[in-house]
């Protein structure tokens, strides 16, 4: 009973892996033909800015539309490699955008596995004669039987699992062709027909084991990935309102300047002296103004800082990138083990010595995968060196926004003593007028032609 029940599990994880990318490859290419494309190249370029969003990244157009299923940096390597252009938009410091991807040339979707074809007609493919609901079902299925607890199915479960696959896998391949849905049934009915062995079953089970392995990897390099952007982002906008409030400061001094020289135009016949005070008061904002000019280039120096250091989180993202090919590598190395028991399945007798061969490549593919995840655990620590680098330099801008501010409670007193020297003036304007009304008083009181007898001994 126990074979059975593995068989049966071996069975349907073959129907998933091996029948459904054939059928939905060819979905796909029916698809973009229809549509006008002359290959899937100029389909996915024509596509990438969707399917970008599906990372759920933002660029130049600054709009996050919802995903209907989430897409790793791994799987859009798959399809696109980057180009030397320029944003054809505003991209943030140091980030990302479609515009900085092509299309891989002479690309076909022969490199999509079930995952990546369930995704792209999910997100591309909406609004089409394409029943959604056989994708959902299929892609519910693939990631029970992978995920599963145990490599067995009993046979109610099997029943359901390989009539509902089946029933969806058969109407898609209806759709696309007469030629398609032929060659779908016969690999079914092979299947169904299949007499799966102990060898076959254990091998089989070693691939599940290593989708697993490399499923976890990569959700956990893109929750890394996603941290990282988002600390950058949050310096980023703490950068630039830092940069907003010493903008308005330099408005002000501006303003105060202006302010001063009406003053000093308006009391030019009070004497020298007021002058001097006015012009030494012009003398000190325009030192703060130097002050604050210092401070600015300081601050763009710390921006362009920190966006090397977002450079630099960017290559390290390429680098773990980079081990995700390998990986992908690694997973169609897989795929091949699977075809290859496919034939093994075929010609079980005299070829047990070829299985426990592709057995032992399996397990240094396994090594080379634990290595793999080795680097990807440095390249997670120089990541987390680069995030506390990020933190000194927001503590560092903190300390001189907190520098802003005492500048700005300096240029506060100046000009409350600004004001003490206007009312000042004010008082001697007062003054003068009250002699001059005196000495026009004097006048008046003196009688035309007559000097009024002078007072007092000479």
């Amino acid at each position: 009973m126990a074979h059975l029940d593995e068989a049966r599990y071996g069975r349907t994880c073959l129907l998933v892996l091996n029948v459904c990318p054939f059928t939905l490859r060819h979905v796909i290419d029916d698809y973009f033909t229809k549509q006008g494309s002359p290959d899937i190249q100029d389909f996915l370029e024509k596509n990438k800015h969707d399917l970008y969003h599906i990372m759920a990244k933002k660029c130049c157009c600054r709009l996050i539309p919802s995903r209907v299923t989430p897409m790793y940096r791994s799987q859009w390597d798959l399809l696109y490699k980057r180009n030397l252009l320029p944003c054809k938009g505003k991209c943030s410091v140091g980030g990302d955008c479609p515009c900085k991807f092509d299309a891989i040339p002479g690309i076909t979707s022969d490199v999509m596995d079930i995952t990546l074809c369930c995704l792209v007609i999910k997100n591309i493919c909406q609004g089409t004669a394409i029943n959604m609901t056989h994708i959902d079902k299929i892609r519910d299925i693939r990631n029970k039987l992978i995920h599963a607890s145990s490599a067995t199915l009993d046979e109610p479960t099997y029943n359901g699992y390989w009539s509902d696959v089946k029933a969806a896998i058969l109407d898609l391949a209806n759709m696309v062709s007469p030629t398609v849905h032929t060659d779908t049934v016969k690999m079914i009915q092979d299947l169904e027909t299949r007499v799966m062995n102990r060898c076959e079953l254990e091998e089989l089970k070693k691939v599940i084991v290593t989708l697993q392995k490399v499923e976890e990897i990569v959700s956990e390099v893109e929750k890394d990935i996603e941290k990282t952007n988002k600390s950058v982002e949050h310096v980023e906008e703490d950068v630039n309102r830092i940069e907003e409030d010493v903008n308005q400061i330099e408005e002000d001094v501006n303003q105060l300047e202006g302010d001063i020289s009406h003053i000093a135009a308006e009391v030019t016949k009070q004497g020298e002296s007021s002058k001097r005070k006015i012009s030494d008061l012009s003398d000190r904002i325009g030192e703060h103004d130097q002050k604050i000019k210092q401070i600015k280039q300081e601050l763009d120096s710390r921006t362009d800082n920190i966006s090397e250091q977002s450079r630099q989180i960017y290559d390290h993202e390429s680098q773990i990138d980079a081990h995700g090919r390998q990986i992908d590598d690694h997973g169609r190395q897989i795929d091949d083990h699977g075809r290859q028991i496919d034939d093994h399945g075929r010609q079980i007798d005299g070829h047990d010595r070829q299985i426990d061969d592709h057995g032992r490549q399996i397990d240094d593919h396994g090594r080379q995968i634990d290595d793999h995840g080795r680097q990807i655990d440095d390249h997670g620590r120089q990541i987390d060196d680069h995030g506390r680098q990020i933190d000194d330099y927001g503590r560092r801008i903190d300390d001189h926004g907190r520098q802003i501010d005492d500048h700005g409670r300096q240029m506060d007193d100046h000009g409350r003593q600004i004001d003490d020297h206007g009312r000042q003036i004010d008082d001697h304007g007062r003054q003068i007028d009250e002699q001059a009304k005196q000495i026009a008083d004097i006048k008046q009181s003196i009688p035309y032609g007559k000097v009024p007898p002078r007072q007092g001994n000479i």
